[in-house]
């Protein structure tokens, strides 16, 4: 069964990357994009990141 549920998220991710031509400069603009879009809806949460360097 979990394997079977890889497979289709594999699938999904595959078709993803194919659309945007597997060029990973337009699939961050496309998840960034998303993101927003997720976050202006307000139905979900986002955890705020720190981005002071940890040493």
């Amino acid at each position: 069964m979990i394997h079977s549920e890889l497979v289709e998220i594999r699938k999904i991710r595959h078709k993803i990357s194919e659309k945007y031509g597997h060029d990973l400069n337009q699939l961050l603009e496309h998840y960034k994009a998303l993101e927003a879009k997720l976050k202006a809806s307000g139905k979900y949460k986002f955890v705020q990141r720190n981005n002071a360097k940890q040493t």
